[in-house]
């Protein structure tokens, strides 16, 4: 059985931590709508995971798997396509190393 998983989601003007049952702690900001919406796609494949987000540098939007990094908007210069992200967390749901999100999302990756 896979151990404890864990998502951290990075971006620039958001400072808040989603648990399992999605208790948040403070109210995001209007710059989290996008960490809000992939927490839910998230937990609605994998609700065991812990999902936390976090601030990150300006323009930053990073996502690391069980202490991996599988995406970086400062390296691939855009917003990840957000269902590679959610198939990244499933795999490691199953106990399998996270691939890392490749494709670049070139509409803006409006999650609602």
């Amino acid at each position: 059985m896979p151990g404890k998983m864990s998502v951290i989601l990075l971006g620039t003007g958001a400072s808040f931590r989603f648990f399992r049952k999605k208790n948040v702690e403070a109210k995001p900001s209007e710059g989290a709508d996008r960490i809000l919406g992939l927490r839910d796609e998230i937990l609605a494949e994998c609700p065991e995971a812990q999902v936390e987000g976090k601030v990150g540098r300006s323009g930053s939007f990073e996502v690391t798997i069980n202490g991996k990094e599988v995406f970086s908007k400062l390296k691939q210069g855009g917003f990840p396509v957000c269902d590679e992200v959610v198939n990244s967390v499933i795999e490691a749901c199953k106990g399998l190393d996270p691939p890392h999100v490749e494709e670049v999302d070139k509409s803006g990756c409006s999650i609602q």
